[in-house]
């Protein structure tokens, strides 16, 4: 299956996962990444293992996995909550003040979606 822009789009839910047409797709090399927990539900000692890269080849119905890799992703940088204070009691409007050392700054989500 493809994206509008061409790119060619496949989700695994696990490794007993459903099956994928490749109906249509055409010959080529592509790289699969299959990302586990992307949201950070699950609390985990360790993300190192949620993200594998697979690059394989498609040559009418065959499909030769040539090789996986599982990126090296950057420790992520610690965040401290200033502002309200750590068992502050709050209510109505309230303003959310964390700093971080990255020149990225933070960003904050709510559900996922990032905040106003």
């Amino acid at each position: 299956m493809t994206s509008q822009d061409g790119e060619l789009l496949i989700a695994f839910i696990s490794h007993d996962g459903p099956s994928i047409s490749i109906a249509g797709v055409t010959n080529g090399t592509y790289w699969l990444r299959a990302i586990v927990d992307p949201d950070n539900y699950l609390a985990e000692s360790s993300k190192a293992n949620n993200e594998t890269d697979v690059e394989l080849t498609i040559n009418g119905d065959n499909v030769q996995i040539l090789q996986t890799v599982t990126p090296v992703l950057p420790t992520p940088p610690s965040i401290g909550v200033n502002s309200p204070a750590d068992g502050s009691t709050v209510s109505g409007a309230v303003q959310l003040i964390a700093s971080t050392a990255t020149t990225s700054g933070v960003q904050f989500l709510i559900d996922g979606v990032p905040g106003a």
